[in-house]
């Protein structure tokens, strides 16, 4: 009576769950019932763990420790709900539209180009009609609304952010089928190559959808929604673009070490290498990712200087921005893969696989950035000016780790729920998705981010 947790492949060729098989070809019942029990387990474990270190965290006695805290959790639970929704979305799209009227790669790689158009427009509109820049609270705002406003601009970052993510990961999917196409496939250096095309791709929405919130606000609308709408939008189109951009530049990096770019995850590439090969691109991911974030530090500090000098949504100062926000998540994603190889690598002498590995890899993922944000504290209270700001945005940069590797986790335990359901499986999974956001998003809006945007000003003030 118990869900199937397989229908997956481990990262190391052995089918994992109901399609393991007992020595005379019958499925392993014992061994199946035993892997669902340390599923169940190690998610009440992992679960426990995770909410009293949160308790730890937002209390702790040094508000930089808290502020960090509660910045992290924000973002990574926007990404959670923004990557959930994308993933379920797409799931249904893939199940109901594209297997029944779309034949051949170009109708899916079109239908993806809309898909990231989609996400865009409804995070503009999103953060237009929130803020008031939009509708019917446009127009000359009255005493109420002004002194709601702060509330207003918390409510459009909460709403533009989860879906400016889902749009961020609309854009590596693009990109990464791109990545897959004959040509860029045959070497790394022809797979890199989709990074001019993206940067391309994505400048040339951006100009269609600048031109556009010029044409729907009007002059007579409020200066202060008009302005914070076209600035969150154009932060956004940053993200989108960073998002994208590293993403096209690891999967490169990937092919190169481990010699596959047809698959969509690190697990399915390390799928049929040997135990050493594993152990070997784990360590290579890991140097990568310190060479990377070595390389941020004079890009930040570049930055830095050129927000001094320039208004913030120039060309040049947004192409500082997103060359920081690029090489950032670049340095996470790295350092991502090189903990799920490192895991995959254990997980070959535990005989661990499936979504036990993905909860093993999410409490990694985040007792190791935790751990890490302590040590950067230390060298952010012993050094000033640009260095000191330099290691903030690198502890801020993990939140990317934490919203991913939970997301993929949470994904992966839908999906066995809602394969129970057989061809609603997918209808099913988007659900439980929305289901799970409406229950983690109130939370994120009304206490969350009120917290953060009162430590980002206290910290400001000193």
């Amino acid at each position: 009576g118990e869900p199937a947790l397989a229908d997956e492949t481990s990262a190391h060729g052995k089918p994992s769950g109901a399609a393991e098989a007992g020595a005379h070809g019958e499925p392993d019942v014992h061994g199946e019932s035993n892997r669902v029990k340390n599923a169940v387990a190690l998610m009440l474990v992992g679960a426990i763990a995770f909410q009293m270190s949160t308790f730890y965290l937002v209390n702790y006695p040094d508000d930089d420790i808290v502020f960090y805290s509660y910045s992290i959790f924000g973002s990574a639970i926007s990404i959670f709900c923004g990557v959930l929704l994308f993933e379920s979305v797409q799931g249904c799209l893939e199940v109901y539209i594209m297997s029944h009227f779309i034949e051949g790669g170009t109708g899916r790689r079109m239908m993806r180009v809309a898909q990231l158009i989609f996400w865009l427009l409804i995070a503009n509109i999103a953060m237009g009609w929130t803020s008031g820049a939009l509708g019917k609270a446009a127009g000359k705002p009255s005493e109420a609304e002004l002194k709601n406003w702060p509330q207003r601009k918390l409510k459009a970052e909460c709403w533009g952010g989860v879906f400016t993510h889902a749009a961020c990961f609309a854009g590596m999917s693009l990109w990464g089928v791109m990545q897959r196409l004959n040509w860029f496939g045959q070497a790394p250096m022809h797979a890199l190559a989709v990074l001019p095309l993206a940067v391309l791709g994505t400048a040339i929405i951006y100009r269609v959808f600048d031109l556009l919130r010029d044409r729907f606000v009007s002059n007579d609308s409020r200066p202060e929604a008009r302005d914070f709408w076209d600035a969150h939008c154009k932060d956004s189109e940053n993200d989108v673009m960073s998002f994208g951009t590293s993403y096209v530049t690891v999967q490169a990096i990937l092919f190169l070490i481990m010699g596959d770019i047809h698959s969509t995850s690190t697990e399915t590439m390390a799928h049929g290498l040997e135990h050493h090969d594993v152990r070997s691109a784990a360590i290579y991911m890991s140097l990568i990712s310190l060479i990377v974030v070595i390389c941020a530090i004079p890009i930040i500090s570049l930055s830095l200087r050129v927000l001094k000098e320039h208004d913030r949504h120039g060309a040049l100062a947004r192409l500082s921005i997103i060359s920081v926000n690029y090489t950032l998540m670049t340095f996470a994603w790295c350092l991502l893969a090189a903990t799920e190889l490192i895991i995959m690598a254990v997980s070959e002498e535990i005989d661990i696989h499936g979504i036990v590995m993905r909860v093993i890899i999410a409490v990694a993922v985040t007792g190791g950035s935790f751990a890490a944000i302590f040590a950067l504290d230390k060298l952010a209270d012993a050094s000033a000016g640009t260095t000191h700001k330099v290691i903030i945005k690198i502890i801020l940069a993990k939140a990317i780790l934490i919203g991913f590797s939970w997301e993929h986790c949470f994904q992966v335990a839908l999906e066995t729920m809602g394969a129970n359901f057989n061809e609603y499986a997918a209808l099913v999974t988007l659900l439980l998705s929305i289901m799970l956001c409406i229950v983690v998003f109130p939370a994120y809006l009304w206490y969350i981010m009120p917290k953060v945007a009162e430590l980002r000003e206290a910290r400001e003030v000193d």
